[in-house]
């Protein structure tokens, strides 16, 4: 199987068993931007799950990870999905953040972001918050 595959997939996994603790129901859904629908009370989310190993660079620990949509690596926007779960393989935890923020085609995360305990919970609570805030968000065009 190819390594970015197999990543993926581990990471998929990882991220509905984190929205799952967190009180969600998830359901796979490979598409080009969602890989995820979760809801939770009526509320339905589209998630995009992106998934790397621990790098070390001249002791430099770090995780990277690859935003960019389609072959041209656009950035994301509201149509394509609601959040992303940046998923260390190694640690086996989740860093949520809404597409809002997704400002750059690759984002490093360094390794004690993720060695947080309550990283997943804080991020989710305040992801959840920047959507819920968002204007027309029922009349968004998702992009399935």
């Amino acid at each position: 199987m190819n390594r970015n595959i197999e990543t993926g997939h581990i990471a998929e996994l990882i991220a509905c068993a984190c929205l799952e603790e967190q009180g969600f129901k998830t359901s796979f859904c490979q598409q080009e931007a969602v890989d995820i629908l979760a809801y939770k009370n009526y509320d339905f989310y589209r998630v995009q799950v992106k998934g790397s190993k621990l790098r070390k660079i001249k002791n430099y620990h770090h995780l990277q990870f690859q935003l960019g949509l389609g072959k041209a690596k656009r950035l994301p926007t509201i149509n394509d999905y609601d959040f992303a779960v940046l998923t260390s393989i190694d640690q086996r935890k989740c860093f949520f953040m809404p597409v809002e923020e997704v400002d750059r085609t690759t984002i490093r995360k360094k390794k004690i972001v993720f060695d947080d305990l309550n990283i997943e919970e804080f991020s989710l609570t305040e992801t959840l918050k920047k959507i819920h805030k968002r204007k027309n968000r029922s009349k968004l065009k998702w992009r399935l």
